[in-house]
C-alpha cells in the first residue's frame, strides 16, 4: 500500500493485527456473532509534520482499508499507543504503577498490548474484568473502581485475585466485607474520597461538591474508622480522582499535592495509609490551539512526591494512553440545503460516537483526499431519526461531494465504548412486556460476555 512522499513526511507502512477472543469466555447458548468475536486492529503508523500536527495514514492507504473494512469504522494505531505508555513510564519510574482504565477503550487488541508493555488494569465492571482476564492483565495488578458495584461485580473480583478495590460509601464497604467473608478472604481496599478543596476547572470536573463519587472528605475519618471493624477487608490507602483531561502540568500536580496532603493528614490519625492512588486526569488536545501536556514538567512534582513520602502511588489512565491512537472514519450518504445552512448526512453517529462534554472535538476533521481550503461551512449528521445525531455543527470544510471520507481524529478514548449502552462494558437490561395481568420475556438479559 503506498504511502504519500514529500519533504516534509517521513512514513512507515501498514499493518493488520488481529486478536481472538477465546470462545471459552462465553457462556453455552451464546449467539454464534458473540462466541465467534474476533476483534480487528487496523494499524495506523504517524509521522510529524514539522507543525508538529499527526498525519497518520496516506490518504491512499486510508482508501484501501475502507475499501477492504467498509465504513463507519475506527481505527487504532498501536505505534502511538506504546509510544505514550513508554513515555508516562518513563517519567514516572518505578514509583508509580500504571494501570489502564479500560472504560476508556475496552478493545481486546489494545488492551492486549498494553498488558504486554506491563501496564495493569483498572476495571469497573464485570465486562471489563473479562477483557482484562483475556487481555492477560495480571490479577493481582487490577484495581476495580467506580461507584455502584454489585455483589456480583465484586464476587467476580474477589475470584478473579483483583490485588484492590475501591470503596465509595459503607454500604459497599459491607458488601465488599461479606463477599469476602463468604469467600474467606481479606481483601484489601481504598477508600475513595471526595476533596473539600474544588478542581480548578481546566478540565472535566467529575467529582466536585455534591457529588455521587466517594465520601467527603470530614467524613473520610469516621468512614475509616467504620472500616476498621470489618475483618474481611484491610483498608490500605485512599483515592482521589476529581477532575479528567487536564492539559496543565502544574495543575494536575496540585491535585497530587493535594491528595497527599489528606493521606498524611489520616496517617497522623493512626490510619495505615500504604498507597494513594491519584486517579487519572493527563488530558490530550482536542483543539488545534491546545497544547499537548508537559510530562517533563510534570514528572518534576511525581518525583519529589517519591522522594519525599513512602506511599506506594497509582494513576489510572485511559484517555493520555489512547485517545491520539484512534481515527473514526465515515462517508457522506447526502449534501442538502436547509433555510441557507449546508447538512451533511454520513453513515455514523452519535450511536458510534457520543462525547456529549467534548463535541468540539469532533472539530478535529479531514476530508480524505482533498487540501483545498476551507469555503464552505457544514453542519455533520448521522444516519439516525433524531435530531440529536449531530457529530458537528457549523465546521469550515473544503467542498464536499457524495462518497467523500471523512476522519475524526483523537478517538481511541471514550468513542465507541463510551456508546451509553457499551459503557464500562455493562450487560444489556433485559426487557419485559406485560399485558393485563400476564408478562412475559421479550429479550433476555445481557451477559458481562456480551
Amino acid at each position: 500500500m503506498p504511502l504519500s512522499e514529500g519533504p516534509r513526511n517521513q512514513a512507515v507502512g501498514l499493518g493488520i493485527v488481529r486478536w481472538a477472543l477465546s470462545v471459552s469466555l462465553f457462556s453455552p447458548g451464546r449467539t454464534a456473532a458473540a462466541a465467534g468475536l474476533e476483534e480487528t486492529l487496523l494499524v495506523m503508523h504517524h509521522w510529524r509534520t514539522n507543525d508538529g500536527l499527526s498525519i497518520g495514514l496516506s490518504d491512499r492507504s486510508v482508501q484501501d482499508v475502507v475499501q477492504r473494512y467498509g465504513t463507519p469504522l475506527y481505527l487504532y494505531d498501536l505505534s502511538k499507543l506504546r509510544q505514550q505508555f513508554l513515555a508516562i513510564s518513563r517519567v514516572l519510574g518505578k514509583d508509580y504503577a500504571i494501570h489502564y482504565s479500560l472504560k476508556a477503550n475496552n478493545n481486546l487488541a489494545i488492551s492486549a498490548e498494553l498488558a504486554r508493555l506491563g501496564c495493569r488494569a483498572d476495571v469497573s465492571s464485570e465486562g471489563e474484568l473479562l477483557i482484562a482476564s483475556a487481555a492477560g492483565f495480571p490479577p493481582a495488578g487490577t484495581i476495580v473502581t467506580g461507584p455502584g458495584k454489585t455483589p456480583s461485580l465484586i464476587k467476580a473480583a474477589l475470584e478473579h485475585g483483583a490485588g484492590l478495590m475501591t470503596v465509595e460509601s459503607m454500604t459497599e464497604a459491607r458488601r465488599v466485607n461479606l463477599e469476602a467473608q463468604r469467600l474467606r478472604r481479606c481483601q484489601r481496599v481504598l477508600l475513595r474520597i471526595n476533596p473539600a478543596r474544588k478542581p480548578a476547572g481546566h478540565g472535566l470536573a467529575i467529582a466536585t461538591g455534591i457529588t455521587k463519587f466517594g465520601v467527603d472528605e470530614d467524613q473520610a475519618p469516621n468512614v475509616m474508622e467504620q472500616v476498621r471493624s470489618l475483618r474481611n477487608i484491610r483498608c490500605v490507602g485512599i483515592q482521589i480522582f476529581s477532575e479528567s483531561n487536564i492539559l496543565s502540568a502544574d495543575t494536575l500536580a496540585r491535585h497530587h499535592v493535594d491528595t497527599v496532603a489528606i493521606a498524611l493528614r489520616l496517617r497522623d490519625r493512626g490510619f495505615p495509609i500504604e498507597i494513594v492512588d491519584f486517579g487519572g486526569g493527563i488530558g490530550v488536545p482536542y483543539r488545534p490551539a491546545e497544547r499537548p501536556f508537559d510530562l517533563e514538567r510534570y514528572a518534576s512534582t511525581t518525583h519529589e512526591l517519591a522522594i519525599n513520602h513512602d506511599f506506594q502511588f497509582i494513576l489510572e489512565l485511559g484517555r493520555y494512553l489512547v485517545a491520539e491512537s484512534g481515527t473514526y472514519l465515515t462517508r457522506v450518504l447526502d449534501i442538502k440545503q436547509s433555510y441557507g445552512q449546508t447538512i451533511v448526512i454520513v453513515d455514523g453517529g452519535v450511536n458510534h460516537l457520543f462525547r456529549p462534554r467534548l463535541l468540539h472535538a469532533n472539530a478535529l476533521l479531514e476530508v480524505i483526499g482533498k487540501r483545498e481550503p476551507p469555503s464552505q461551512t457544514v453542519s455533520i449528521h448521522g444516519p439516525l431519526p433524531s435530531p440529536e445525531d449531530c457529530l458537528v455543527d457549523r465546521l469550515a470544510l473544503p467542498p464536499l461531494d457524495v462518497g467523500d471520507l471523512l476522519a475524526i481524529r483523537n478517538c481511541g478514548a471514550y468513542g465507541l465504548s463510551h456508546g451509553l449502552l457499551g459503557f464500562v462494558s455493562h450487560p444489556m437490561p433485559a426487557e419485559v412486556v406485560v399485558d393485563g395481568d400476564r408478562h412475559r420475556l421479550a429479550r433476555e438479559r445481557g451477559s458481562p460476555a456480551d
